[in-house]
């Protein structure tokens, strides 16, 4: 089982009556938040794991689920902002008592995503839901919840596992797995569980994610000319971009422990550090400004 240390916590302020009326569980995309606040409110409301698929997709009368909306126009995919009509819309359904289960339950997914409005009026039912609601909020950026949500939940700080605990949590949720097969997702995912458990069971994201990081090593080996190819293939394409940054960041960042790890000179482990200082700048400034991107992935490839 993963993070076992929280498991076991969340049971015990369970038994003695002092659970938090409100959670926010942070850390890097794909770490196992969502695995672990299902587990969490599995455990609140006595449900059985065995029908976590229907649970946690708005088919039980007493959680809710409020994330981003995917939205497919001219060709392109990408998420929007969670509104403040999708939170209201939660606070609609919210009743005084629960319906079946012991407690009402609010799952926020990616909170960082969350319009002002949105925050406000998150903020508002956080200061006025009764003890009969729980509220577990999860984020990959901590600094992009308003201080005064932070304020009022227990933060709940999730790292990357350590690569043995996710094999054996693999191996033992898939045993018709092979450990090649399992061995192989682990390695990509740097250390997020949930990242893991998602390549295992897409073969076609897996194929993608490698394809990604090949096309990246083969750009900072390449010279600039293979960085401009791979900036315009990627320039228009927002989702593909971000999706690329991502993997090339987890790519650098398993390069660099393994530098360390040989004691390779100074000289080389401070110039990946440097890449990769740079390349998780880059990543945030895609992402979250109106920049043309594929100049700044020229300007990135020009200057290594």
């Amino acid at each position: 089982m993963l993070y076992q240390k929280q498991l076991q916590y969340f049971k015990e302020a369970l038994k003695r009556g002092r659970l938090s009326h409100a959670f926010c569980l942070v850390g890097p995309e794909g770490v196992g938040k969502l695995h672990l606040a299902q587990e969490w409110i599995e455990i609140l409301n006595q449900l059985n794991p065995e029908e976590r698929a229907q649970n946690f997709s708005n088919g039980h009368p007493d959680i809710f689920i409020i994330k981003p909306i995917i939205e497919k126009k001219k060709g392109k995919i990408r998420k929007k902002d969670i509104s403040l009509e999708q939170i209201q819309k939660g606070l609609d359904k919210i009743s005084f008592f629960p319906y079946q289960a012991e407690y009402q339950v609010i799952l926020i997914q990616e909170a960082e995503r969350l319009t002002m409005a949105a925050a406000n009026s998150l903020l508002k039912l956080i200061e006025e839901s009764t003890d009969k609601i729980k509220i577990f909020i999860l984020s990959n950026n901590e600094e992009k919840i308003l201080p005064t949500i932070r304020s009022r939940c227990q933060i709940i700080r999730l790292a990357p596992e350590n690569d043995g605990k996710i094999k054996k949590y693999l191996q033992s949720k898939y045993p018709v797995k092979t450990r090649e097969e399992i061995e192989a997702v682990v390695a990509l995912a740097d250390g997020r569980a949930e990242k893991a458990e998602r390549y295992l069971n897409d073969a076609v994201l897996k194929e993608n994610v490698e394809k990604m990081r090949t096309e990246f090593a083969n750009a900072m080996r390449g010279g600039k000319l293979s960085g401009f190819r791979l900036a315009e293939e990627l320039g228009n394409n927002r989702t593909n971009c971000l999706l690329m940054l991502d993997e090339a960041i987890s790519y650098l960042r398993e390069l660099l422990l393994k530098l360390i790890n040989q004691k390779e000179p100074t000289k080389i482990i401070r110039k990946v550090y440097l890449i990769l200082n740079r390349l998780v700048l880059l990543r945030y400034q895609i992402a979250t400004t109106n920049v043309n991107q594929r100049l700044q992935l020229e300007n990135f490839f020009a200057q290594i």
